[in-house]
């Protein structure tokens, strides 16, 4: 296994899902057998992807090959039958010997069906157990950004990441390319000062269009240089966040606020409420992973989990957001890019 804690936790990821090859997988089982710290890591994932193992795909019926080949005998022809055309064989006939083709239209239209059949079957299961498992690795991010955060906060006396005051407007348009947030100085943070390792920890695996930014290019700058380099959305601090005087549960991070988000469409001169509540990031409004105060990285299927379940996403009474509006209480959070 790596020696890195985020990729030492994929490598278990893969283990369990028996994605490793010979080699590595005698690594991560050695590392479990002879380390506490791993077993009860992969016994965290086994729980997360236990999950996966209660999907179940309808058997189709005992008949299938009946109806498919009947549905095949029953089909137009595509080539007029000629007076050399032999009807269809028995099952258990063999086929005569021909200079003609090798495998008979009929037969193709059977393969068809199968590929088809196959397809139909198979692909969906794929495709879900692929987006849990995107959903797993982004929840991993939020769990080690809350240990950088955490970090942070014992090197600079309990105070949360912050690099000053956000400037008005928090959103910034940049033209029709469309919006340059600010609110990121703050996250940048951690990475540039080490507490974030990787730059990947803050690229959802669940947004393809997105990207890690350049090792070289953090210690050059003090925000993200591209909009793709950061797929979440944070808490827009007006002032620093000491980690003992909040609420533990209060949300600092979560996947890209859905009014904000570019696969929405929705930003322009003014960024409406989105149709949708939750983050797109994990299919089409299910829900969306949250970083809290305490560390705690959560899956929840409702925007809804701010204090006193305040909207993380919207305030209170606004419809349309220039990048002016600001929260009006304590509780009224409000996570932005």
């Amino acid at each position: 296994m790596t020696d890195s804690p985020h990729n030492a936790k994929h490598d278990l990821i893969g283990y369990h899902l028996r994605l490793l090859d010979a080699n590595e997988a005698a690594d991560a089982a050695a590392a479990v057998q002879s380390s506490a710290d791993a077993q009860t890591e992969l016994a965290d994932v086994q729980r997360d992807l236990a999950p996966l193992s209660q999907w179940t795909v309808a058997a189709p019926g005992d008949d299938l090959i009946d109806r498919i080949l009947a549905r095949t005998a029953h089909a137009p022809r595509l080539i007029p039958a000629t007076k050399n055309t032999q009807p269809a064989l028995a099952r258990g006939e063999s086929a005569p010997r021909s200079d003609g083709p090798m495998v008979s239209l009929r037969e193709l239209a059977g393969l068809a069906a199968a590929i088809a059949l196959f397809v139909g079957v198979f692909t969906p299961a794929y495709s879900n157990s692929r987006a849990h498992a995107q959903r797993v690795a982004c929840l991993d991010n939020f769990r080690t950004l809350g240990a950088a955060n955490a970090a942070y906060a014992s090197a600079f006396g309990g105070v949360l990441p912050y690099a000053g005051a956000t400037p008005a407007p928090w959103l910034n348009h940049v033209g029709p390319a469309g919006v340059q947030p600010v609110n990121t100085r703050h996250v940048f943070l951690t990475l540039r000062l080490g507490f974030a390792r990787e730059p990947k920890l803050f690229v959802c695996p669940g947004r393809s269009g997105d990207r890690p930014m350049p090792d070289e290019a953090v210690s050059q700058r003090d925000d993200f240089s591209r909009p793709e380099h950061y797929s979440y959305s944070a808490l827009l601090q007006e002032q620093a966040v000491h980690s003992e005087r909040c609420s533990p549960v209060l949300p600092l991070m979560a996947d890209c606020n859905p009014m904000f988000d570019p696969r929405c469409g929705n930003c322009g001169t003014g960024c409406r409420a989105a149709p949708v509540e939750n983050s797109t990031s994990h299919g089409f409004g299910a829900g969306q992973n949250v970083l809290r105060a305490d560390g705690a990285g959560v899956w929840a299927t409702t925007a809804r989990v701010g204090p006193d379940r305040d909207d993380i996403y919207r305030l209170a009474d606004v419809l349309e957001y220039t990048g002016y509006e600001r929260p009006t209480s304590n509780t009224d959070t409000f996570l932005v890019p």
